[in-house]
């Protein structure tokens, strides 16, 4: 009787094209079949977007072979930081989103004196950077200071979607935030 009251369901097809469309694509080795098998399609299309997001910015064991289901966005736990390697891990993340490459990244992290660090050359530049620490939680400045770092050099910047201590992390221009925010009804910010 009021079927027109009834949300339109968003087809998994559907979430993938247009993401493509705004950017955020498989990785050329991971077949959309192979996402079906880890979330049911009525998951992927319960809350339109978010799911497979988070599905995408996984790595996964596919076929074998360890590999990220896509490059264009990452699934990240902000309670991250345990030990020494942590932070050369996020910034490998960083460089992953936005082709950037950094050389001879070392971090590191004194949990008795409570210091973060972070070193590496970029354009034949060394860099050191003090990090704020807060325990076992990722200083997310990190993602203003690599921008900093690269902004002469790209139009986009970092956005997150935050689920608690979770987050989606994208590389985009302002043009792919505005759609990202459009489509879905958890909301991005500029990190």
């Amino acid at each position: 009787m009021f079927r027109f009251l009834r949300k339109k369901t968003i087809t998994f097809e559907q979430q993938l094209e247009r993401l493509s469309e705004i950017g955020i694509r498989l990785h050329a080795d991971v077949k959309a079949e192979w996402l079906l098998d880890t979330n049911s399609r009525e998951q992927f299309e319960k809350d339109p977007y978010l799911s497979l997001l988070i599905v995408m910015g996984e790595e996964a064991e596919i076929d074998g072979e360890w590999r990220w289901v896509s490059d264009d966005v990452w699934y990240m736990d902000a309670e991250c930081i345990e030990d020494t390697g942590d932070y050369v891990r996020i910034l490998e993340q960083l460089m992953r989103l936005t082709d950037i490459k950094l050389h001879n990244v070392r971090d590191q992290i004194d949990f008795e004196n409570r210091k973060a660090s972070i070193s590496f050359e970029y354009n034949q530049t060394e860099y050191f950077w003090e990090l704020e620490f807060n325990d076992d939680w990722l200083d997310m400045n990190i993602f203003y200071h690599f921008k900093q770092l690269i902004g002469e050099n790209k139009e986009k910047y970092f956005a997150t979607c935050t689920m608690g201590q979770f987050a989606l992390v994208c590389f985009l221009n302002m043009e792919q935030f505005n759609q990202l925010n459009r489509l879905m009804t958890a909301k991005w910010e500029w990190a």
